[in-house]
């Protein structure tokens, strides 16, 4: 009986923990609010779409605030006609870079290694 009541009690805890957390709002989302209190950019990921902020699409750097295109992409990626980003296998990739997402190395080339600050520097030959 102990066993039964302690389970129940731990999954109304557990249940309750779960229902408080956060859940986010486009007014959560939105970086700056203009004079009239509409949002008028959102945070990073976001774009504003009918004044609300919406998830983004992947790999767009800036958006046109009046209609949510996307304008510039990170690097390793191209704007297309349709305004989205596709990767470009020609684009400048960081220096000693193989692998990136967004402006960030995921694997440095055969012959560099992550640095300290997460930069890929080329290996002492003499190692």
């Amino acid at each position: 009986m102990r066993i039964i009541l302690a389970s129940l009690l731990f999954v109304a805890t557990l249940s309750a923990v779960i229902t408080l957390t956060p859940q986010a709002t486009p007014h959560s989302l939105c970086y700056i609010f203009n004079e009239q209190g509409a949002c008028s950019s959102c945070v990073l990921g976001y774009k504003l779409q009918d004044g609300v902020c919406v998830e983004g699409m992947r790999n767009c750097k800036t958006y046109d605030t009046a209609n949510g295109l996307c304008l510039t992409c990170y690097r390793g990626y191209t704007l297309t006609a349709e305004s989205a980003c596709q990767v470009n296998p020609q684009a400048d990739l960081m220096e000693g870079c193989s692998r990136q997402y967004e402006d960030t190395c995921l694997e440095c080339k055969k012959g560099y290694y992550f640095n300290y600050d997460n930069v890929c520097e080329p290996i002492d030959p003499l190692c």
